[in-house]
């Protein structure tokens, strides 16, 4: 079974849309109207979008696969009338088909095959998730000097021309010279790759990419510890929002 499941994922990831900050792209002639069933498959992770070389790095979002899992599952009751399935539940129906009996395949490729065939009686759509960089990237900064321009408050006071006492106090500015200890630099990232796929014709009929990178910043603490959810968090409600089967209002 995991075999297929790999082949299978590698078949719907053949042709996955490219990330820049956000795109989307959706087929004209797909009818999303009819869309009844959705086949969610599993979310990929990648961590390759950042030179991590030499003192950089990039430290993953701990629990990735269930926090992505959960992002999903409280946003897709709003798009209504659709029911949504597993590769494991196709496959447990094709292999359970009066019709397949004895001809079920046990090469993994053939097999997988096979489900693509089938895929149409089960799912309209395939929803492919790829997630990259989820995390945070900490970009090594060497020691630096910098000229800064510091203000002091000083007291100033003297006479005027006809004798009377004056004093007060200003804002005097110094150049000096300040210097930074090498650090990281840290930011929040979070992208995300979503398609639909047609079962019938195995194209997609809908891409979005979302891109995201802040600096990273806490009161308490060096970086977010829940920036990259945070940046997530609004990519997956985009996302949703977006897809050709939400309700629209027509007024």
């Amino acid at each position: 079974m995991r075999n297929t499941i790999a082949v299978l994922s590698v078949l719907f990831c053949l042709t996955a849309p490219a990330a820049a900050k956000q795109t989307e792209s959706v087929s004209p002639n797909y009818d999303f109207a009819k869309v009844k069933t959705v086949l969610v498959m599993d979310s990929t992770f990648a961590y390759d979008g950042f030179n991590v070389s030499g003192n950089n790095k990039f430290v993953q979002y701990p629990y990735a696969a269930e926090k992505i899992a959960a992002l999903f599952s409280v946003r897709k009751n709003k798009i209504p009338n659709l029911q949504y399935v597993t590769l494991t539940y196709v496959t447990a129906r094709v292999k359970a088909d009066p019709a397949l009996a004895g001809s079920i395949p046990e090469d993994p490729r053939e097999f997988s095959a096979l489900l693509q065939r089938e895929m149409p009686k089960y799912a309209d759509l395939v929803l492919y998730m790829d997630i990259r960089d989820f995390g945070w990237f900490y970009e090594w900064q060497e020691a630096y000097y910098s000229t800064e321009t510091h203000y002091e408050r000083v007291e100033y006071g003297g006479k005027t021309p006809d004798g009377k006492e004056y004093s007060g106090w200003m804002e005097v500015p110094r150049t000096v010279v300040v210097h930074h200890p090498a650090h990281h630099n840290i930011f929040d990232s979070a992208e995300a790759r979503l398609a639909l796929l047609d079962t019938r014709t195995w194209r997609y009929v809908w891409q979005f990419t979302d891109q995201r990178t802040r600096n990273s910043f806490a009161w308490n603490n060096d970086h977010d510890p829940t920036g990259p959810e945070s940046m997530m968090n609004r990519i997956f409600d985009d996302a949703i929002a977006k897809m050709p089967m939400y309700p629209r209002d027509d007024n």
